[in-house]
């Protein structure tokens, strides 16, 4: 009994420890447990200022599911990548049916659907 005391209270000792020595994460990120969340000092951005950073996170993502740097991505590599808006309206975006699109062409997908 003893035992089992003294290791679930080690247990504990070293999960609070793990949690002081985890970095700390941006707190727009949802699945950042609330402990690891840093306090955002900035004031939220709007407008056009918010299109531009949702625009470059896209790109980001886009660039990082390119796997093989062709430029393009295909069907698969954006389903692979959690790209669900791409996956979801890929014969939309890629009007030439080359079976691949490009950022360009995810970017006049977004322009034709306003």
């Amino acid at each position: 009994m003893k035992h089992a005391l003294l290791i679930a209270l080690a247990a504990t000792v070293l999960a609070a420890q793990a949690a002081e020595d985890a970095p700390l994460l941006p707190r727009s990120e949802p699945y950042v447990p609330k402990a690891q969340r840093i306090p955002s000092r900035d004031t939220p951005a709007t407008g056009a200022e918010l299109k531009a950073q949702a625009l470059a996170k896209l790109r980001q993502r886009f660039e990082e599911a390119d796997r093989d740097r062709s430029g393009a991505l295909t069907r698969q590599e954006a389903a692979m990548a959690g790209l669900g808006y791409v996956d979801k309206n890929f014969e939309e975006i890629d009007l030439a049916r080359k079976g691949a699109v490009t950022f360009a062409d995810v970017q006049a997908y977004l322009r034709r659907r306003k």
